[in-house]
């Protein structure tokens, strides 16, 4: 099944990003974060993640030029990264954002979420997009509340996202 794609048509009226809770830091990542980067990733996907994955797929990978992390006791607690579109440059791609489960509820994914876009704007794109998955229902309400909206590339996405909106105005 096709991720579902979200858009944020433009990048002019981003909020600032909020402080984060005391004991937390925003930065960007380095190779030297990837051991970290990949247990949290590991918990966040409930998928095998390792530190070569993260080097190779994210804090290295030429067409990733910022990967923000946010970390707590000097362990990665949340990410998101900026990916470059070949085809698209005036668009931001933002690509891989995660959270620790333990850390879940102090809006972490949305301040390295944020960060990206920031950095988007920062560098001259327009808009942004992303790709995610159904059942990541706090990740969705995080890009709905950063301004992001459905696309409906594929047939079945309508009906994909009314499912997701029932679900999320239900659980308020």
């Amino acid at each position: 099944m096709a991720q579902l794609l979200m858009l944020r048509p433009s990048l002019d009226d981003l909020p600032d990003l909020p402080p984060l809770p005391e004991g937390y830091l925003l930065r960007r990542g380095s190779p030297a974060d990837a051991e970290s980067m990949g247990t949290m990733m590991t918990l966040a996907y409930q998928e095998p993640f390792g530190a070569e994955w993260c080097n190779k797929t994210l804090l290295e990978h030429p067409d990733v030029y910022a990967t923000f992390l946010v970390s707590h006791r000097g362990d990665v607690v949340g990410t998101a990264s900026c990916l470059e579109l070949a085809d698209r440059p005036h668009v931001g791609y933002v690509h891989y954002v995660g959270g620790h489960p333990e850390h879940a509820g102090k809006r972490l994914g949305y301040i390295a979420t944020l960060a990206t876009l920031h950095e988007f704007k920062r560098v001259g794109k327009t808009e942004a997009i992303l790709n995610t998955d159904d059942h990541r229902l706090p990740a969705i309400r995080v890009y709905l509340q950063l301004g992001f909206v459905p696309q409906y590339p594929e047939e079945d996405h309508p009906a994909r996202w009314m499912r997701i909106f029932q679900v999320l105005l239900g659980s308020r």
